[in-house]
């Protein structure tokens, strides 16, 4: 896992006082994460919860284990859509919640377009 979290904040150009700011933990329960000096076993599932929404992925890719079949994005559609709405704050999410249901409801944009 800490080597996985230092590749997505590498990719990103995430310090890890951003991540601990953005996660709500200290900088030094991150910096310890990264340097090894705290076992990833023992850091607690709230922590790594919190790693994982910060940088808008799940604690499955985070661990590099297959997620779940129903979260399973199929394209790179799905999979951007995915990232995105996992970036966002919970405000956010319900409100892109809100709006694909305003665009289920219409009929408009319903269909089985391949994607």
């Amino acid at each position: 896992m800490r080597e996985r979290l230092k590749q997505i904040m590498e990719e990103r150009g995430i310090k890890s006082a951003q991540l601990a700011s953005k996660a709500g933990l200290s900088t030094s329960t991150v910096a310890d994460i990264l340097s090894g000096k705290v076992n990833e076993l023992n850091v607690g599932v709230s922590k790594i919860v919190k790693i994982a929404d910060a940088l808008g992925v799940s604690v499955e890719f985070l661990y590099d284990m297959p997620e779940p079949e129903q979260l399973r994005a199929e394209t790179e559609q799905e999979r951007e859509l995915l990232r995105s709405f996992r970036a966002l704050n919970s405000e956010g999410r319900a409100k892109a919640v809100a709006y694909i249901e305003d665009l289920e409801d219409t009929g408009k944009y319903r269909g089985g377009d391949s994607v």
